[in-house]
């Protein structure tokens, strides 16, 4: 592999890869972001005049915008509800060392955006073989899954946690159909072990987006340009998603051992952490709480919980009644309020809103509008060469409304730059409007 292959997004990628090895080794993954701005700072000065972008010009507004905030904050107090953590230079470093990832993804030559996908790709291929040893091993010696609190779950050598593997495998999932759009004997076969690999993580989210993504697979086979063909296609789209599922519960049933995933009550927990985030969004409006205030400002006394207590319990017990465990995740969350705990709002869009206010908003806006684009294009458009990558981006939404990946986004944006080669043809896509 030629050196200058891992210029460019792909050395990210490496970076991220060595820095979750290192966390094996009770090494903190917060030198990531140290590693990932020096590295950076060097390509950008090194490329300061090429592949430039009103994309990129948005990115450098963005970053000179929240150090003149944070500079700003420090001549004239800003913090009028005297919020905790507010705009803090060390959150503030992380997050401008991922506007510095976005930049050195969004200047990265077209050629090395297919070598990173390729990339993701073959890593993925390699935590489907760790996800076997993940399966067969003891857990007294399985270094494939995660601690006991966090559920012995399937997480890979290359990533910092078992969320991080389930998305690595979904992104390398959507890369081999993008790159392999036309190998549909193989794709029952890839999706099998994906599958596998995906339930072992037992992540809700993980699961979850990969089952939509799949459904817009099936849904690629399922237009055609004759009524005839195009019901019997719809028909027998309907009967592969039933089947698609009756799967992934059985796999679930023999080859994971969490047996609660249709339960509702992290779904409760979700929402009524999401309602918080809103209250917060508007407390911290116009600028924010600053990035990384999000997960103080959850639990922040200075903000009153709005959530109406119905029937508050005196004892905390979830009993199965959806109106009891209502009840019980919003009274959890509300003693939570003043004793200086950390607690993420699990959702991306609210990392954004709460963290830089107005301009959190601005971008939530633009985020969604591209996820929903996606989805506009996959339901009209069924013909396009960059079918698959909207797929990604449709299903994100999943990933966006459940997890905080407000500092990993790059991940993504690799993806969104690809659809910018219009001129990259994989191979001849498989099941087009053409060949119907």
């Amino acid at each position: 592999m030629k050196i200058n292959a891992l210029w460019g997004a792909q050395g990210l990628i490496f970076i991220f890869i060595f820095s979750s090895i290192l966390t094996r080794f009770n090494i903190p993954f917060n030198l990531f972001f140290i590693f990932s701005a020096t590295y950076s700072v060097v390509y950008l000065l090194t490329s300061l005049f090429k592949n430039n972008s009103s994309a990129v010009a948005f990115h450098y507004i963005i970053l000179i915008y929240v150090i003149l905030v944070f500079l700003f904050s420090k001549v004239v107090d800003l913090n009028v509800m005297d919020l905790p953590h507010f705009w803090n230079w060390k959150s503030l470093s992380v997050f401008m060392s991922a506007l510095l990832a976005h930049l050195v993804v969004l200047k990265t030559p077209k050629n090395n955006i297919i070598k990173t996908i390729m990339f993701i790709r073959n890593i993925s291929f390699f935590m489907i073989v760790e996800s076997f040893f993940s399966f067969l091993l003891p857990e007294s010696i399985n270094f494939f899954i995660s601690d006991f609190e966090a559920g012995n779950r399937f997480t890979s050598l290359l990533t910092p946690g078992y969320v991080f593997t389930g998305f690595f495998l979904i992104l390398g999932y959507g890369s081999f159909l993008y790159l392999n759009p036309s190998s549909r004997s193989k794709i029952f076969f890839i999706f099998l072990l994906f599958c596998f690999a995906v339930i072992q993580t037992k992540d809700r989210t993980s699961i979850l987006t990969f089952i939509i993504l799949n459904v817009f697979v099936l849904y690629k086979y399922a237009n055609s340009r004759t009524l005839v063909k195009s019901v019997l296609k719809k028909i027998s789209f309907l009967f592969k998603v039933f089947l698609m599922l009756a799967l992934v519960y059985f796999s679930m049933s023999n080859f994971s051992d969490r047996k609660n995933f249709m339960s509702y009550t992290s779904s409760l927990d979700r929402y009524v952490l999401f309602v918080r985030g809103i209250n917060i969004t508007k407390a911290a409006l116009p600028i924010g709480g600053g990035p990384g205030s999000q997960v103080r400002l959850m639990t922040s006394e200075k903000i009153p919980f709005n959530q109406k207590l119905i029937e508050p319990k005196k004892e905390l017990i979830r009993t199965g009644d959806f109106k009891n465990d209502y009840e019980y995740a919003k009274a959890y969350l509300k003693n939570k309020i003043g004793d200086n705990s950390t607690i993420s709002p699990h959702n991306t869009y609210l990392d954004f809103t709460i963290s830089l206010g107005w301009l959190g908003i601005l971008i939530t806006f633009y985020i969604l509008i591209v996820q929903i684009r996606s989805f506009l294009l996959i339901s009209f458009y069924n013909g396009r060469n960059l079918y698959f990558l909207d797929a990604i981006f449709a299903s994100s939404i999943v990933i966006f409304m459940n997890t905080s990946f407000v500092n990993f986004t790059f991940l993504l944006l690799i993806y969104y730059k690809a659809r910018s080669l219009e001129s990259f043809q994989p191979e001849k896509p498989i099941a087009s409007v053409k060949n119907n």
